[in-house]
């Protein structure tokens, strides 16, 4: 199966519930800004489904950041709606 998180993508259910989802939310935050180079980033975490908002630098940060959010089993869905706009030279 190959997974797309340019728009939406949905996985398979994790181990992880809502129950805490702000330490989720921190997480995801953190994995997202070790891999991807976002001038702004907006995530936000509902029933194990991430929303991505902002700005990634270049087309690969985008990517980057979308396939981050995989990094724990409770996600079930990414929403990648981050803009390019490259920083200024």
């Amino acid at each position: 199966m190959t997974m797309s998180v340019d728009d939406h993508s949905a996985g398979a259910e994790g181990g992880r519930t809502a129950a805490d989802p702000d330490s989720l939310e921190d997480l995801l935050r953190h994995a997202v800004r070790r891999a991807a180079d976002c001038a702004r980033l907006d995530l936000t975490v509902s029933e194990g489904v991430v929303v991505l908002s902002g700005v990634a630098l270049r087309p690969e940060d985008k990517s980057r950041a979308g396939f981050a959010c995989w990094c724990d089993p409770g996600v079930r869905a990414v929403y990648n709606n981050l803009t390019i706009s490259p920083g200024p030279s």
